[in-house]
């Protein structure tokens, strides 16, 4: 698979309302609360891709190559709080810019738009889910980054509109 291990696991994105990144799953490890910043997705090649922890969704030991391709830290961490009725992580990380992931399934709250946490935005609404399960409250997310805002669409066509902020 030569052509698939030339893709870059993380997408940066420079635009006018301000830069962004494309990922599979997750920048940051909610239970050590090591994470990726803007300053070493620059740096290029850093030796923290190497580093060995345990990758929550992954559930075993891997890299952060693994850990951004299998990560579920995040979403389990904000989870438990919920249900622990703890206080929730914040929307934004300091250093890390917005990070559009998708891997974990997290339909939008109407009204509000997708879930946000540590700067990571949850866009994967389960379209695929919405059609071949036919599982209700599961469909597709548009999202526009220069806007902030998108659309949600279930599998029977009704569209919600939202934005962030």
């Amino acid at each position: 698979m030569p052509l698939l291990e030339r893709v870059p696991l993380v997408r940066v994105v420079e635009s006018e309302k301000g830069r962004f990144h494309v990922a599979h799953a997750e920048l940051t490890n909610a239970l050590s609360n090591d994470s990726w910043t803007d300053a070493l997705l620059d740096a290029g090649e850093s030796a923290i891709w190497d580093l060995i922890h345990f990758i929550v969704g992954f559930d075993d030991m891997g890299t952060w190559k693994d850990h951004v391709l299998w990560g579920r830290s995040l979403i389990v961490d904000f989870r438990n709080r919920v249900r622990k009725s703890q206080l929730l992580p914040s929307r934004h990380q300091e250093s890390l810019s917005r990070t559009y992931v998708g891997h974990t399934i997290i339909p939008p709250v109407s009204g509000q738009g997708p879930l946000e946490i540590r700067s990571h935005v949850f866009l994967d609404s389960g379209a695929y889910q919405a059609v071949s399960k036919e599982r209700d409250g599961m469909g597709l997310t548009l999202w526009n980054h220069t806007e902030n805002c998108g659309v949600f669409m279930d599998a029977k066509g009704y569209v919600s509109h939202f934005s962030s902020e």
